[in-house]
């Protein structure tokens, strides 16, 4: 079972909902006599379900001289019963069987996907795109907000002059559903103190109070990780990081990178309506081009 793997995903009360459940059902007549099926607290979905709907068929693709199998499960409305609703995706082949599930948990209306904070500092020498700076209020928000519709809370960029870092911080990781950490290496000291102040709210609340979920970018390559707090080096080898390696060769590809795939996955779900919307005004933004430079080629 690639996925889904026992995990639990936050969805909006009315929103819709689209899962997929992904298998390796191995080659040759064991792929070709394999089953996928959905399934509700253990119970078959009737096909004359409106409101919930598995694929009609199974798609194939292949990988590795094997065969993956999947199929999707589509929620139209998400209501209250699906949070007590275990969605559970059986496989079979002559070889055996796989499981997994999906647990769907409300999510409480909070403003921002993730927080961003990283390590502000300048390094004499270091490439643009290596920045923590360039970085974090560049090259994540470019890709998250503006190409898959995330928002996001960067320090350094959204506080607003004159209000107390203390409850700004506090407030605003509360109010996320992330909390992305950018590892870099030797911070300025005017702004360690802060950085680290902000570190330690986050990690508190994903170690003792589990309220949000971490995700770490090692943005360098260094020893540098050995020098972190021992609650952040705790994440770390307990979850591991996710290493930036910028594509130099091709920027088009750039946001299709495993790199990228692996934020995405750590990010919250979004919503298929959200992603329109982002589609959409990427749309109307082109056609805007394309007036204006039509005006000025008149």
């Amino acid at each position: 079972m690639i996925s889904p793997t026992n995990e639990t995903i936050e969805a909006r009360l009315g929103s819709e909902l689209n899962m997929t459940c992904e298998v390796l059902l191995g080659s040759g007549e064991v792929a070709e006599f394999g089953k996928l099926a959905w399934k509700m607290n253990n119970t078959d979905i009737p096909e004359d379900m409106f409101r919930i709907k598995q694929g009609n068929k199974i798609d194939k693709k292949e990988a590795k001289h094997a065969v993956v199998s999947l199929r999707t499960l589509s929620i139209s409305s998400i209501i209250e019963e699906d949070f007590q609703t275990t969605f559970e995706c059986f496989a079979y082949n002559p070889r055996g069987k796989s499981y997994g599930f999906i647990k769907i948990t409300p999510q409480y209306g909070k403003m921002f996907d993730a927080y961003v904070t990283y390590p502000r500092y300048v390094k004499e020498g270091a490439l643009d795109n290596c920045n923590a700076n360039h970085f974090a209020l560049h090259t994540l928000p470019q890709t998250l907000e503006e190409k898959y519709g995330y928002k996001l809370f960067i320090s350094g960029r959204d506080d607003l002059p004159g209000q107390a870092e203390v409850e700004v911080i506090e407030a605003n990781i509360r109010n996320s559903r992330r909390l992305i950490i950018i590892l870099a290496q030797k911070p300025l000291t005017s702004d360690q103190a802060y950085c680290g102040f902000e570190q330690q709210i986050g990690l508190y609340k994903a170690l003792i109070q589990n309220e949000i979920k971490v995700i770490l970018i090692e943005l360098e390559k260094g020893d540098y990780l050995n020098h972190f707090p021992e609650s952040i080096r705790h994440i770390i080898q307990r979850y591991g990081t996710i290493k930036w390696k910028p594509d130099r060769r091709s920027k088009l590809n750039s946001s299709y990178s495993r790199f990228w795939k692996q934020v995405r996955y750590k990010m919250p779900l979004k919503s298929k309506s959200s992603m329109s919307a982002v589609y959409n005004s990427q749309i109307k933004f082109k056609l805007n081009d394309r007036q204006l430079l039509g005006k000025e080629q008149t």
